[in-house]
């Protein structure tokens, strides 16, 4: 029940760290890890290539796109390139392309001016239909392949080069291109130059931008920027990595003709790309990698990033859904719906504080809160660890418990975490200090580890893996800057020393890609959450590996998915703005379901008004709604509709389905709010008939045809904050188009339980059925409404009694109920707490909030402020009760239990017997379980016994007894020391009544006793290797004022796990991270008698 470490070890033999440099044949090969294209066009492979031998030239491409190069006279050229929706030629004629360049010694080598002979050529067929060509050149300098992929059903073609250095001795190579075009320059009059600034965190960021062209026009974007902010905004002062600055893609649109070709690539580190007329070419398109003379031993080879080219017909939005259908159809293998296309709540009490925190109370309430609200990943973020590059949970942090908590409740977890960051300290460092990027900066995330390093990859993968098998299988939130330039002595990354600072990134690049594939290749039921400051690592292999990603650290605004959705599938694309806190809810909130919705609980223990929880539960039920009406997720077209009148166009995004017989479009609330204005919706089937109904009533319902609707517009009158407009979308939740009541839940069952330290009743059931939706179940206590339940099937009320009556009815989206369904008891049952009727409470500090430990009520406390001596809190439970347990809950602080304590019990207020003391080393997050052998009493009085410098102070938030009976979930368990083999440094005066067998055979009055003097020690070997992380030590008078704990696997090598200074004796529980031990040993440092040390009993439990 305590923190666990995850402990690397079963280091994998992964292929791509062992022994040839990676490619990106592997770094994206196509894996069958999840589901494929599907639908009746699965069966249809177009894609080809022909190769006439007796020309040298290869030709390639679908139904949609074709593609020839040619090796003549020692030139490899692009000879031609078609837009087969449009019949076009991209290629002008006497303009042939260079595929490639690289410098090699200061020489630049390309596709024209090589000398390039032919060694070879082959096809392989990849998965799904795909066509691997492979064209091999050589000159007296270079080997050279290029390696094009052809997907069937698309206009992409794929593309990479490898660079060998053929040469005896070393050369140097410099800057390698990523892709070389000069396409549309006989069209430069009628062609638009598209590209998107980038995903870092600027204001400006995720931005369209539309340049006509000329034939004098040229730019040179730098991956460092600088970016295009916007007038008086901000940006981020170091944006390095690959999409920072711009994304990774250009485009070419044909006005006249409507119709284009797009260029996107991949790569996680700087770059720069020469767009416009570049050495005469009116339309040249230019990517290379920052290197500048990196040394290439004989033999030695680099590959360049993936690329692709593909063409589109229609306008931007027929571009960008060709490019997310791409993605849908090639690059969904790894895509676990198990994460994808969810609301996140984000638990952000703890990463306040920007140091290391106990994220346990957190976890509790907001997987309450999510489980209220209908939001399915429950995001664990920063600071939940001891140091970066250690990651070791803290205080009673236990991921594993968490994870069976958050999923028991619908939910999955998602933990945050950078791998490729370290903190000075770090056993990494101490052991790899070469592993260290060189002169590297501590910057927010503090340090680097090198990603071309083989050995840092492996490292990394296997503290991943670690994180899925000691956990179980959740999502992983990586973060951070895994590329960061190498040698560079200006302590700035932005302004490098020197142009080879950044050699190392293409292979750290390459590396780092891989490592993501073979993570989720190897953790299939894992999810990963992409971030890098927002977007800065924002490109298709990412998204590719991930469910969903960060777009922006907050700088982007409200135009959020609606360019950067050109790019990517909008449902991997998350930011938004709900709110968790005293921020009042805003029905313009609802922008945010265009996407992934994120709900940030800057405190998930805050008192929510019902009015304001229950509306963000209804618009996170719609969002729920328009997913299982196939309006998000896989396959979703994005449309960006055309606006007259008043409306701002940029707040207006409509997604439709699949095959576009249904739609959504979504608005931001703005100044226009209020005015009446025409909206043009795109992408309708012009002779199907669609229903236009809108949440607000901006819209009045009317039936017409695709055509109508896109050629007339859909009036607002006038425009609604909040509003949506729904396009053939039947029985809206909310909208009272429901009258049929939902069947009953089936299968519903009640028993005891804890979670998370706490005690209570859990409730399970089956589903229950609905002709349209069912929004959430109902849970009634008593025959009396106690909560609801938007995700799963179970229900967890903390410091419930299984006696209670429980019942859950099902609720469709208009409100209409199920027959109750009543609980019945099945499998664990254990007392619940007494009655605390009558009760009342008194302390010596702030006695007038002492009754808020009573009121059941989570948002009010007693506070005893800093933990000093002999402050008290009593109870008075109203007459004499048999009890065993007191359990004491500080709600939202992990770190206000009593450190150092002591338990009194009384029939009558005066005479009181201790039954218990001890001090706590690691708490139980926010709960403090006194337990004890069962007593007849009136009164408890808690104290505390000294003053502990801690992170908390002493706060209750409530407080229940129990008489377990020997029933508890929790308390200690089975002693696992209890008449093990037992030894000691001495006994007193050799006495075998003193032995130090006595201190584990369970009797009260036997006792081990020491010489009289310090340093003694006792110890008892636990029969083989066992997990512990709680102590109890039973002390005669003679006690040892000061001890360690120690323990050991082979009972030579110790390490000790805590050292206690100032104990009162008597009864000392200790409670300490989890460790995997044989031996166990005490070791007294300092008595506090001129005696010895004398122990009754040692209970050691694995808590």
């Amino acid at each position: 029940m305590k923190k666990r470490k995850i402990v690397l070890s079963c280091l994998l033999s992964l292929s791509f760290i062992l022994g040839n440099m990676i490619t990106p044949a592997d770094a994206y090969s196509q894996n069958n890890v999840g589901d494929s294209v599907d639908g009746p066009e699965e069966a249809a492979n177009d894609a080809y290539v022909h190769y006439d031998q007796d020309n040298c030239s290869w030709t390639f491409g679908t139904s949609m796109v074709e593609k020839t190069v040619e090796l003549t006279e020692g030139q490899f050229l692009l000879k031609s390139f078609k837009n087969k929706l449009t019949g076009q030629q991209y290629l002008t004629d006497g303009q042939p392309g260079s595929e490639f360049s690289i410098k090699v010694d200061g020489t630049v080598h390309t596709g024209k001016n090589g000398n390039w002979s032919y060694v070879t050529q082959h096809t392989e067929n990849l998965d799904l239909g795909s066509i691997l060509l492979v064209i091999e050149l050589q000159n007296e300098a270079l080997a050279v392949k290029r390696n094009y992929i052809i997907y069937p059903q698309t206009g992409v073609i794929e593309e990479y080069s490898t660079f060998t250095n053929r040469k005896n001795s070393s050369v140097s190579f410099s800057e390698p291109s990523v892709f070389q075009q000069n396409l549309l320059s006989d069209r430069v009059s009628n062609t638009d130059f598209l590209y998107m600034s980038g995903g870092g965190d600027f204001t400006g960021s995720h931005t369209l931008k539309t340049v006509p062209l000329s034939a004098g026009y040229s730019r040179n974007f730098d991956s460092r920027g600088p970016c295009e902010y916007t007038p008086g905004g901000v940006s981020d002062p170091v944006m390095i990595e690959g999409s920072s600055a711009w994304h990774q893609f250009f485009a070419l649109h044909d006005r006249e003709r409507e119709e284009g070709m797009f260029i996107m690539f991949n790569y996680a580190g700087t770059w720069f790309a020469d767009i416009g007329n570049i050495e005469g070419s009116s339309v040249s398109l230019n990517g290379y990698v920052h290197m500048h003379d990196k040394p290439a031993k004989a033999g030695e080879t680099i590959t360049t990033p993936l690329a692709l080219t593909g063409i589109f017909d229609g306008d931007i939005d027929d571009m960008g859904n060709t490019i997310t259908d791409f993605q849908y159809r090639y690059k969904w293998d790894a895509t676990n719906d198990d994460y994808f296309n969810k609301a996140n709540a984000f638990d952000l009490l703890g990463y306040q504080n920007k140091q290391a925190y106990d994220y346990t109370p957190n976890v509790f309430m907001t997987t309450a809160n999510n489980r209220y609200l209908g939001v399915e990943i429950n995001v664990i973020d920063d600071f939940w660890y001891d140091r970066k590059g250690d990651w070791n949970s803290v205080d009673s942090e236990n991921f594993s418990d968490f994870n069976t908590y958050i999923k028991k409740n619908g939910q999955q977890m998602c933990v945050w975490s950078a791998p490729w960051q370290v903190q000075p300290g770090a056993a990494v460092l101490e052991s790899h200090p070469e592993w260290q990027i060189k002169n590297d900066n501590d910057y927010w995330y503090n340090y680097h580890l090198d990603q071309s390093n083989p050995d840092v990859i492996e490292w990394e993968r296997n503290l991943m893996d670690g994180f899925q098998e000691q956990w179980g299988s959740h999502m992983l939130k990586y973060d951070g800057e895994p590329m960061w330039p190498n040698g560079n002595t200006t302590g700035d990354p932005m302004h490098i020393s020197s142009p080879s600072c950044d050699n190392h990134m293409l292979e750290a690049s390459n590396r780092w890609l891989s490592l993501l594939r073979d993570f989720k290749t190897e953790h299939p039921n894992a999810g990963v959450y992409t971030c890098s400051s927002g977007g800065e690592l924002m490109m298709i292999e990412t998204l590719r590996y991930a469910e969903v990603t960060s777009t922006s650290d907050g700088k982007v605004g409200d135009i959020n998915g609606y360019w950067n959705s050109l790019l990517f599938p909008i449902d991997k694309l998350m930011q938004g703005g709900y709110q968790w806190d005293e921020t009042a809810y805003s029905k313009a909130k609802r922008w945010d379901l265009r996407f992934s919705p994120q709900l940030n609980m800057s405190n998930p223990w805050y008192a929510e008004s019902e009015e304001d929880k229950e509306a963000m539960r209804k618009d996170f039920d719609l969002f729920r709604f328009l997913r299982a009406q196939g309006l998000s997720g896989r396959w979703t077209k994005v449309f960006r509709p055309m606006v007259s009148g008043a409306g701002i166009p940029e707040h207006f995004l409509q997604k439709t389905n699949r095959d576009a017989t249904a739609g959504v479009i979504f608005t931001c609330a703005d100044e226009t709010v209020g005015t009446s204005f025409q909206i043009y919706p795109k992408g309708l089937i012009p002779e199907r008939e669609y229903t236009i109904t809108s949440l607000e009533g901006s819209v009045q319902e009317a039936s017409k045809t695709g055509e109508e609707w896109m050629e007339n517009g859909i009036s607002l009158t006038p425009f609604q904050e909040g509003e949506v407009i729904f396009l053939n979308v039947e029985k809206v939740p909310g909208k009272g188009k429901d009258s049929v009541a939902p069947g009953s839940p089936s299968n519903c069952t009640k028993e005891s339980a804890e979670y998370l330290y706490r005690p209570g009743v859990e409730l399970n059931w089956s589903d229950a059925e609905d002709e349209t939706w069912i929004s959430y179940y109902e849970i009634q206590k008593n025959g009396s409404y106690l909560d609801k339940v938007s995700v799963g099937t179970s229900y967890f009320e903390p410091y419930g009694d299984v006696n209670d009556s429980y019942s859950v009815l099902a609720v469709d989206g208009d409100g209409n109920k199920s027959p109750v369904t009543e609980a019945e008891v099945t499998g664990t049952v254990f007392p619940g707490p007494l009655s605390r009727s009558g009760w009342t409470a008194s302390a010596t500090y702030a006695d007038d909030q002492a009754m808020n430990i009573l009121d059941g009520d989570f948002q009010t406390r007693w506070t005893g402020e800093r933990q000093e001596r002999d402050k008290s809190l009593t109870v008075d439970f109203g007459d004499n009760q048999v009890i065993d347990t007191i359990i004491m809950d500080t709600g939202s602080s992990p770190y206000d239990y009593p450190y150092i304590y002591e338990l009194f019990l009384s029939q009558d207020g005066q005479d009181w017997e201790k039954v218990t003391s001890g001090r706590t080393d690691s708490g139980t997050g926010s709960i403090k379980w006194f337990t004890f052998a069962a007593r007849t009493a009136r009164y408890a009085k808690f104290a505390i016994k000294g003053t502990q410098e801690a992170k908390g102070w002493w706060d209750v938030t409530e407080l229940y007894a129990y008489f377990m009976n020997g029933t508890s979930p929790y308390i200690f368990g089975d002693n696992l020391a209890f008449n093990k083999t037992a030894s000691a440094s001495s006994v007193e005066n050799d006495d075998l009544q003193y032995q130090a067998s006595h201190a584990v055979d369970g009797n009260p009055d036997t006792r081990w006793s020491s010489a009289f003097q310090d340093g003694e020690w006792w110890m008892v070997d636990l029969g083989g290797e066992t997990q512990i992380s709680c102590a109890r030590l039973e002390w005669q008078w003679a006690f040892s004022r000061d001890y360690e704990l120690q323990t050991s696997v082979n009972g030579t090598d110790w390490q000790t796990i805590t050292q206690i200074q100032s104990s009162d004796g008597e009864i000392d529980e200790i409670l300490f991270s989890p460790v995997v031990a044989r031996y166990f040993r005490i070791v007294s440092t300092k008595r506090a008698s001129e005696y010895g040390v004398s122990l009754i009993e040692v209970g050691l439990y694995a808590g």
